[in-house]
């Protein structure tokens, strides 16, 4: 029998940010298209390179949240920025729900 671990019990995020459950339910949607492949080492891979692609969004937004929590300058900054470009706080918050890629 195999485990997969899922959300938190697959990799730190910051408690406060709820990423750890947003994160359980995009693995579980990943695992549900594949997890019957899944003795297929290909269909491994492309389930990790999926992931990693949301994880990666993750760890970004999360260190720049961490960042400006520790730099009160810089988060005066862009909050007076934000509130000046309303469309790039809509932006930010699709980025960092997933709708949005690079």
């Amino acid at each position: 029998k195999r485990v997969v671990l899922i959300g938190d019990a697959n990799i730190f995020f910051d408690p406060i940010t709820g990423e750890g459950i947003t994160l359980a339910f995009i693995q579980a949607e990943l695992l549900s298209e594949s997890i019957d492949k899944f003795g297929d080492e290909l269909e491994r891979k492309r389930y990790i390179k999926e992931l990693n692609k949301h994880i990666k969004t993750y760890i970004m937004v999360t260190s720049m949240a961490l960042f400006y929590t520790r730099h009160l300058f810089f988060r005066k900054m862009t909050l007076r920025l934000l509130r000046t470009f309303p469309r790039l706080f809509s932006f930010l918050l699709h980025f960092n729900m997933g709708e949005i890629r690079f």
